[in-house]
């Protein structure tokens, strides 16, 4: 422990583990601490030494001030307590709790904060005794509180925010009954904090965590979770999309598909927020592809190193993309679609694949009755590359478009001219990049339609040919592979 002013050196001459047994005796010789335990195990609080103990122990103050110096020696780590002290305490906390006790004198969040600490770092059977002793504060806590006066004070308000905040955090801790916890304690405290007049101030928050968690890896737990939203009359609403959107910022990343999966089910169920919440995500997409320069103070040192790519949120975008296109609507789907065909040319190699992913869940739902629409995407995804590195990325790009061919019938083709479409790109002149996408997607077709696209290839050989010698390398290497396939799929007489 750090002390805010200097300390006379005589006074650290003694080791600090003696300096805890000597208060510890302390306590046992002046407050009755360690002998009010001592009874309450025999059952001896009938006698007089016993009633004079607990009711020392269980006044506030007394508590107060025994249970700082507990939270101390355990969050700090400043004595090797056993398990059976560790059990001690929590039964210590536990006893003093009462009813009668006025909470809003208590360090609620402190002994909250104590047994989360013990429920995450204890062997067993520490952390359930844990969790037991911390639902019995918060009942007697809801029953104290909801059956007096203090409803409507500013004490009793800012307690209820700061113990609201603290558990709608809790719902992404890895522990499981850590999570469990919170979501007992915030169902003794919703209606509490309704009745104040609290809840207002975080609504947006508690809802949007009670929603996160009924998609919950542990059944009971969305199960619960799905209780409470539906006796408290909870709905989704554009302000809780938006929370879990800004949630991806900072929620761990093994919540990233528990996440993904709450904002695709709360999309699917407001359909036409669909658009605003594609726009969020694109911005926040965007916001994260910039990796952040290094930061410098005045005098030229480094206080931030830069260069860090935080690519696993726009993986986690990529998962929602990929679980919304399934609910995507028809008036969605070009904006759907240029989000994809714009991921699929990220730095990251995970966050590509989750783009491909979504673009060819979406056409395998939309691919033949929006095709028009997808090949007009495609085009203006072309027409903006502007560097050889974003044309690394054709192949990706148009195998999304191009996944939709096994549902594509040969007179479909014609309908919408995709050949008159591929034929004006290959034979650009002033674009390398439109001919070598024209040459993948001919290759594309190639390998999916099999003997049926063997008219079409007649017709595009000559210009195929011209692009073997073609000045750029790109152009040539797609024009060889290309070739290879029309070979590898044509038929004898077609040779």
């Amino acid at each position: 422990m750090d002390t805010a002013c200097g300390l006379n050196p005589i006074w650290t001459e003694e080791p600090l583990d003696s300096q805890i047994e000597r208060l510890l005796k302390i306590f046992q010789r002046n407050s009755a601490f360690l002998q009010g335990l001592l009874y309450r195990f025999r059952n001896c609080q009938t006698s007089e030494d016993g009633k004079k103990a607990n009711s020392i122990l269980c006044r506030p103050a007394g508590f107060v001030c025994s249970f700082q110096f507990i939270s101390v020696l355990l969050m700090q780590q400043l004595s090797s307590l056993s398990i059976d002290d560790l059990l001690t305490v929590i039964d210590y906390v536990q006893h003093c709790i009462s009813d009668e006790m006025d909470f809003l004198c208590l360090p609620m969040l402190d002994i909250t904060e104590l047994l989360l600490y013990l429920i995450e770092n204890s062997p067993s059977p520490v952390p359930q005794r844990s969790y037991v002793c911390c639902a019995k504060l918060y009942e007697a806590f809801q029953k104290s509180i909801s059956t007096g006066t203090e409803l409507t004070t500013p004490a009793c308000s800012t307690l209820l925010e700061r113990l609201l905040c603290f558990m709608s955090g809790l719902m992404t801790r890895p522990t499981e009954l850590v999570r469990r916890m919170a979501l007992t304690e915030l169902k003794l405290l919703i209606p509490i904090a309704i009745k104040a007049d609290v809840f207002k101030k975080l609504r947006n928050r508690v809802i949007s965590a009670v929603w996160f968690m009924r998609f919950d890896k542990v059944s009971d737990l969305c199960i619960a979770a799905s209780e409470l939203w539906f006796n408290c009359n909870f709905v989704i609403e554009k302000e809780i999309l938006d929370q879990l959107i800004e949630s991806l910022d900072h929620v761990p990343i093994e919540f990233y598909d528990q996440l993904s999966e709450a904002i695709a089910k709360g999309v699917a169920i407001k359909l036409p927020l669909v658009s605003a919440v594609l726009s969020k995500l694109d911005k926040l997409y965007n916001e994260k592809l910039e990796v952040a320069p290094p930061l410098y103070d005045d005098f030229g040192r480094m206080v931030f190193e830069g260069g860090v790519d935080r690519f696993q949120i726009r993986c986690a975008i990529a998962m929602c993309l990929m679980k919304m296109s399934l609910i995507i609507l028809e008036t969605d789907i070009k904006q759907f679609f240029g989000f994809v065909l714009h991921g699929v040319n990220d730095r990251n190699q995970e966050v590509r694949d989750y783009m491909v992913l979504a673009g060819v869940n979406g056409i395998k739902i939309h691919g033949k009755a929006q095709l028009g629409q997808l090949l007009q995407s495609l085009e203006e995804r072309l027409d903006s590359l502007e560097s050889r590195a974003d044309s690394d990325s054709l192949q990706k790009a148009i195998i999304v478009l191009l996944g939709l061919v096994k549902g594509i019938s040969i007179l479909l083709l014609r309908q919408l001219e995709i050949m008159n479409r591929l034929t004006v790109a290959i034979q650009d002149k002033k674009n390398a990049r439109n001919r070598e996408a024209a040459i993948i997607a001919l290759e594309v077709f190639c390998t999916i339609l099999g003997k049926l696209f063997e008219p079409f290839v007649v017709h595009m050989l000559s210009d195929l040919l011209l692009c073997f010698g073609d000045q750029d390398l790109h152009v040539r290497k797609a024009a060889d592979d290309c070739a290879k396939v029309i070979m590898k799929n044509l038929s004898a007489p077609s040779v």
